[in-house]
């Protein structure tokens, strides 16, 4: 599992469409607040996350080839510290339950405000903030636990 990023460091955020116009209007927009890169497709979103960590990946739920759930499900097997966003105009045609999904830390619907993207991704990266702070103070406890029982 790749460590994280302390939050004082920007989010590496992916964003995943098939429509470059829009991509390219997304990561304009949110390059004021993190580092942004941009796929065209699921597959391209997977070769960059190969060679790059990810914070949060923002896919489009209809894309040709392979839709942004299964997108989202095999980023979160390969790196489950990464939070995913979809992203959908589809509102009636996603599956039942996918709210529950833990791949999914959340559901933006198409058309959706820039402050909703941006406020989405800073709580994806406020969680995942809190997660490695909890992992941390949980690994110092276990170690003072076991130093406890040594003699110096």
């Amino acid at each position: 599992m790749r460590s994280e990023v302390p939050q004082r460091t920007p989010a590496n955020v992916l964003v995943v469409d098939d429509d470059r116009a829009l991509l390219e209007t997304t990561e304009a927009m949110l390059e004021s607040e993190f580092t942004v890169s941009i796929a065209e497709s699921a597959q391209a979103a997977l070769d960059l996350l190969g060679r790059e960590q990810f914070h949060v990946v923002c896919a489009d739920y209809d894309m040709p080839g392979m839709d942004g759930i299964t997108l989202l499900r095999r980023v979160h097997s390969m790196y489950p510290a990464t939070s995913g966003i979809l992203i959908t105009g589809l509102r009636d045609q996603l599956p039942p339950g996918i709210l529950r999904d833990e791949c999914i830390f959340a559901v933006i619907y198409k058309p959706y405000t820039p402050e909703s993207l941006f406020r989405t991704i800073r709580d994806a990266w406020q969680m995942l903030s809190m997660r490695s702070a909890v992992a941390t103070f949980g690994a110092s406890s276990r170690r003072l636990g076991r130093d406890k029982g040594k003699k110096s």
